[in-house]
């Protein structure tokens, strides 16, 4: 607030618009006003900032996986598949300082859901001009919840690319199931995640299974 000192137009201590009035050595003068920003950068800010800017591209890197095993229980939330993935894989990021971050892969959450787990086999790390994975499918419909048409994934992300690739659904009674991977993955560190969705026709329709992560290796 401004305080006139000599009545009309006078002089003038304090803000007024976008000027502010105040003494210097007796006299009053006028200055433009800049409104401050508190913004210290500490840095404890700095590594909540690296940790969420480092769960964003991982939320758009794996987003479609992420867009099939979280739909439901996004939807549920009133929140999208990717703002559900931060929220979930916030202890999965730590940050030592913007420069030093990790990711404990084998505990990303690709889904939210109480539908039964599938159960994979041993991830097979294939080869070709179209770079397959695959693991073998142990059956698992025998638990309560889940059913021989639930869908399974499998899905693979090469942090080195940082990208990821979903699968075709194979059932739950399938023997196996497979997801094709880039040629240009060749060599490099693949981390493998699986999950089951309810099928189209069962009681758990859309529900999905917790995340199973298969484990890493390299296609050649």
């Amino acid at each position: 607030m401004s305080k006139y000192i000599k009545g009309y137009m006078g002089d003038q201590i304090g803000k007024l618009g976008t000027a502010v009035g105040y003494r210097w050595k007796g006299r009053t003068v006028m200055r433009a006003y800049q409104k401050f920003v508190r913004n210290p950068n500490t840095e404890s800010q700095q590594i909540a900032r690296a940790r969420f800017s480092t769960l964003v591209a991982l939320s758009k890197a794996f987003r479609w996986g992420v867009k099939v095993g979280m739909n439901h229980d996004a939807a549920n939330r009133g929140l999208t598949e990717q703002n559900l993935f931060v929220k979930l894989n916030k202890s999965e990021v730590t940050v030592v300082s913007p420069d030093d971050i990790s990711v404990n892969y084998s505990g990303l959450a690709l889904t939210k859901g109480d539908l039964p787990e599938a159960s994979f086999g041993q991830v097979d790390f294939g080869s070709g001009q179209h770079l397959q994975i695959s693991a073998a499918l142990n059956g698992g419909s025998d638990q309560p919840g889940a059913d021989d048409d639930d869908d399974v994934y499998l899905f693979a992300y090469c942090p080195e690319k940082k990208q990821g690739v979903l699968g075709s659904a194979a059932k739950r009674s399938a023997a196996s199931v497979a997801v094709n991977v880039p040629a240009s993955w060749d060599g490099m560190d693949i981390h493998v995640y699986g999950f089951a969705v309810g099928g189209k026709e069962t009681l758990f329709y859309g529900q999905s299974s917790p995340t199973t992560y298969c484990g890493s290796g390299e296609v050649a």
